[in-house]
């Protein structure tokens, strides 16, 4: 399930730069705390999930924390959809890294740094 576009409904600037984000931010950290739900069906380690967990939270507060000086409404509902979309996608596959088109597999996530919800 989609948690919808950013900024949808005819919302004001004010109402994307603080609802919209509130929102979106809390619609992570709510992801953050099902994760281990979301994978228990899959073959992981407890600690793995536990890894990933921090990972998200981390993600979530750095990046919306780098961007909270943004005030132009479109580049505001463009940086929530990203997050929302990024999160859909890691729901969906269940893996919440992002993924690298120019690494080769076998790498690790921590073996490179491109944050989930920062701009790139």
């Amino acid at each position: 399930k989609s948690a919808g576009r950013a900024g949808e409904g005819g919302e004001s600037a004010m109402s994307v730069s603080k609802s919209a984000t509130l929102a979106v931010f809390r619609r992570v950290m709510q992801v953050a705390r099902k994760w281990p739900t979301l994978v228990e069906k899959e073959s992981r380690d407890h600690h793995q999930t536990l890894r990933e967990v921090a990972y998200i939270k981390a993600e979530a507060r750095d990046g919306f924390r780098a961007n909270r000086e943004m005030t132009d409404p479109a580049d505001i509902g463009e940086k929530l959809q990203t997050a929302l979309d990024r999160m859909d996608i890691a729901v969906h596959y269940k893996i919440p890294y992002p993924k690298h088109k120019h690494l080769v597999g076998g790498v690790e996530p921590e073996d490179y740094e491109v944050p989930l919800y920062h701009s790139v």
